[in-house]
């Protein structure tokens, strides 16, 4: 059948597509892939526009009734919340213009297997509707590879960000390069280790002053998916179970310390604010103490909202002064990563400061 298989890869700034693999009845020869022209069709602001694809290389199979043209990396969404919806490829070869697409593949979401567990009761939306299932995506160590330590294989939990919510169980590891935890130079630091990324369904639920009940509600939802994990996979070190999150996922570790200080080996909440009154409940003096000499990494840029950088160093020093020592606060100036430029932050500034988890994924030690 003829056709395109879309390939996508996840980069820092979310999953785009770097190559068409596209079938045919007839073969072409590699003059005919080589000339070929990609086009992508979007709608944007609610009008079906059509952009050129440049293409960087055409791979031809033996039989020549394949064709493989990796794309240049460029022309994506102007936002990374996806106000550009991607409505298909085309690609003219060999005198005729394929369009059908057969399916899509992400090397990189395939890595982590797709679960759903049964949880308490949490809220869903603010208009009082409930759940009691939560999604997740889960990597298992290669176990060939990292042999298994006598107490078991580390855990590290990712908590998405808001533009994530929702339950479509891939957002939360495809907007940023949460794959990067699976790739050799990460996973040699840990000897291996498992790697869960629950999507949170509920609007709002880490952080609703307003109501705090659904806060712990979320907290009790969320660790309940831990639990099962931990369970179903039964060699995970319970001593080494590490959380961290970006934006309203950084908000989602700070409530998951609140609740369960004691469960976590060392945390690394992200560019999160914590003590703006009108959106979370600022820590009791009580819960900095049950902190104790936890390991905390939080990571902040001095770019992003005033609230969230000052909400940063404040927990930060309430750590210090409770006796913390091993807390620590990376200030970066700017956030900027590779594929940025077209991004525009809504305050105007042509740099996403506010995505210093982009650092984070990149295994960049700021101390």
């Amino acid at each position: 059948t003829e056709g395109i298989t879309v390939i996508s890869d996840v980069k820092a700034f979310g999953e785009i597509v770097t190559a068409l693999e596209v079938q045919l009845d007839a073969p072409v020869k590699q003059a005919d892939a080589d000339a070929a022209k990609v086009t992508v069709t979007v709608t944007e602001e609610e009008e079906e526009k059509e952009y050129p694809r440049e293409v960087e290389g055409a791979a031809l199979s033996a039989d020549g009734k394949t064709v493989t043209l990796s794309l240049v990396e460029g022309g994506f969404a102007t936002d990374p919340w996806n106000t550009v919806k991607y409505n298909g490829y085309s690609v003219e070869i060999g005198g005729k213009t394929i369009d059908t697409i057969l399916g899509a593949e992400c090397p990189d979401v395939d890595k982590f297997e797709s679960k759903t567990y049964k949880t308490p009761e949490y809220l869903w939306a603010k208009d009082g509707e409930t759940k009691n299932t939560m999604s997740a995506r889960a990597f298992t160590p290669d176990k060939g590879t990292y042999t298994k330590p006598e107490a078991g294989y580390p855990l590290v939990v990712w908590l998405h960000g808001g533009g994530e919510i929702g339950d479509d169980n891939r957002i939360q590891i495809s907007a940023n390069d949460v794959p990067a935890w699976t790739e050799k130079e990460t996973q040699d630091i840990f000897g291996g280790a498992y790697i869960l990324a629950p999507q949170n369904n509920a609007f709002a639920s880490w952080t609703d002053a307003e109501n705090p009940t659904t806060c712990e509600d979320a907290a009790a939802a969320t660790k309940s998916v831990i639990d099962q994990f931990i369970a179903e996979k039964g060699d995970i070190d319970p001593n080494r179970i590490y959380i961290g999150g970006c934006s309203y996922g950084g908000r989602g570790t700070w409530t998951m310390l609140r609740f369960y200080p004691d469960f976590f080996a060392a945390a690394y909440p992200t560019c999160a604010s914590i003590y703006d009154e009108t959106t979370f409940i600022p820590f009791t003096e009580e819960e900095i103490r049950a902190l104790g000499d936890m390991p905390i990494y939080i990571s902040q840029s001095s770019g992003d909202q005033s609230k969230y950088v000052m909400s940063m160093i404040t927990v930060h020093n309430k750590l210090r002064q409770a006796g913390n020592q091993n807390v620590h606060l990376a200030i970066f100036e700017h956030s900027e990563f590779p594929g940025q430029d077209g991004f525009v932050e809504a305050n105007g500034v042509g740099v996403l400061d506010h995505w210093v988890w982009t650092y984070l994924h990149a295994n960049y030690d700021a101390k």
